[in-house]
């Protein structure tokens, strides 16, 4: 038996519901038309939550000659943040107020934190934790997926430098009462950080929506710099071989940046509103074109670009994208149908 060297990607839809997705858009394409993003009011935000908006993990093959098909799905809330486990064996993703752990097709275990809230962005840490954006309280916490009541680290917005609102108050939050499960929109925010990645012992990437900045945070002394500013609604660092990636969402293009963080080459076309990004294995990458109910794959070798995938932008809206293993998928999936022969 011979096997076909097939690419595997999993795809959270975090909105799967069209009448309430058709709903958020309005209020979004108003402020676009202002050209200002702040996100829903709390009004808004409470009338449709997370409950209403469905959601799913899916499974995509792409094949060679560049086609794209669905394979599986599994059901989720809202599943925005997505990373694999320590054994590369299930996956984590973020799910408004919770966190899931999914194997075999299920969820296996619900984590839970007294202050994760909307959580966007996840990622494993070469010490095998989680690095947790728990967006709506605009705070970075550190867990261990065995223990996740208790924080390993934390780093909060309001205390550490970012104390006013997207809406301009003064944002006060007391972080020692229990915030799960407690509605914050966007505009309460003070940063509304989406997405968070560690690349040494100290020091984590971390996007911020609202003032636009990529940074980098030092958990020895919670100091933050500024590595990448004039970006509009950023989303999704990723680093590899040397190199980041980064969503700048409503600029509606992506950046390949150098080790020291420098601007190496845009990747930018009729995109409206870059959602996600990542690295393939050959270190081309595939853009999460939201808006246009796409994914593109961008060639590094002549610079071209691809559509991969096309779903109905109506119906769907994208949150993250990640590339596995043929192996990995049937572990998470918990399907053995995915081996074909030539």
């Amino acid at each position: 038996m011979k096997y076909l060297k097939d690419k595997f990607l999993i795809v959270a839809f975090n909105i799967t519901n069209s009448k309430y997705l058709k709903k958020i858009k309005r209020v979004w394409k108003k402020e676009l038309i202002k050209d200002t993003v702040a996100g829903r009011d709390q009004k808004e935000t409470e009338k449709i939550t997370s409950d209403k908006l469905g959601g799913k993990l899916v499974l995509l093959k792409l094949s060679k000659g560049n086609k794209c098909s669905e394979l599986s799905y599994i059901s989720i809330k809202t599943p925005m943040g997505i990373c694999l486990s320590k054994d590369a064996g299930s996956l984590f993703t973020g799910s408004d107020h919770w966190i899931y752990e999914i194997r075999e097709g299920r969820v296996i275990r619900e984590l839970n934190n007294d202050l994760f809230n909307c959580i966007h962005g996840i990622s494993l840490t070469p010490k095998n934790t989680l690095l947790v954006a728990s967006t709506g309280v605009d705070a970075i916490l550190e867990i261990d997926p065995d223990r996740p009541r208790k924080n390993l680290w934390h780093w909060f917005a309001p205390e550490n430098g970012f104390p006013i609102s997207k809406n301009g108050e003064i944002r006060i939050i007391d972080y020692d009462e229990k915030l799960q499960g407690i509605e914050f929109s966007t505009p309460l925010h003070t940063t509304h950080l989406n997405s968070v990645l560690q690349i040494n012992e100290d020091k984590i990437l971390v996007t911020f929506f609202h003032q636009g900045n990529l940074v980098e945070i030092d958990k020895r002394t919670n100091k933050t710099t500024i590595l990448l500013s004039g970006l509009k609604n950023p989303h999704g660092i990723k680093s590899s071989n040397n190199e980041h990636l980064i969503s700048d969402t409503k600029g509606n293009r992506a950046f390949i940046l150098d080790k020291d963080f420098k601007i190496q080459r845009q990747i930018s076309s009729d995109f409206d509103w870059v959602q996600d990004t990542i690295f393939t294995q050959e270190r081309d990458v595939i853009v999460a074109d939201s808006n246009n109910g796409r994914l593109i794959l961008w060639k590094r070798e002549n610079n071209q670009l691809k559509k991969i995938y096309q779903y109905n932008q109506d119906e769907l809206r994208i949150g993250s994208i990640m590339e596995v293993t043929q192996g990995i998928a049937i572990k998470i999936f918990g399907i053995n149908n995915l081996l074909k022969t030539e």
